[in-house]
């Protein structure tokens, strides 16, 4: 007896069922992850894209706020430091300042052409900078 098989068309529907391995089993559900992660990444790249924009955005407020800051502190500096030496200079030469400086003066040159004379001239003596100096050196020198 021979045996003869009978070869018909491929339906539609034999295509889809054609193959039963894992791959064709899940092939529609990749293709929705595929769809859904192109979704996805159009949604997230816009989302960055605007965080990028807006962290430029905010770099370049920040530098602006920052570099005005301290254009206003160095001006405010230079103003508050010449009030304050304008104000001192008013008091230094306001009249009660004259008379303490000419007191003290006279109090100084009281001292140097009494007996004090010697006692400023211990005190003042110049040479007690190079006597501390050499003293510092022989102090390290030896130490």
């Amino acid at each position: 007896m021979s045996q003869t098989t009978m070869i018909a068309a491929p339906t539609r529907l034999s295509q889809l069922l054609g193959r039963t391995d894992f791959a064709s089993a899940i092939a529609p559900a990749t293709r929705a992850v595929a769809r859904y992660q192109r979704h996805l990444d159009v949604s997230l790249s816009s989302v960055m894209l605007h965080a990028g924009w807006l962290i430029n955005y905010s770099y370049w407020v920040s530098l602006n706020i920052t570099v005005r800051g301290l254009a206003i502190s160095k001006s405010s500096l230079v103003r508050v430091t010449v009030a304050i030496a304008r104000g001192a200079w008013l008091a230094w030469d306001s009249k009660a300042m004259r008379r303490l400086k000419g007191k003290l003066a006279f109090e100084f040159f009281t001292l140097m052409l009494t007996t004090g004379h010697h006692i400023c001239v211990v005190l003042l003596w110049p040479g007690w900078w190079l006597f501390a100096i050499c003293t510092s050196m022989v102090w390290l020198y030896l130490a």
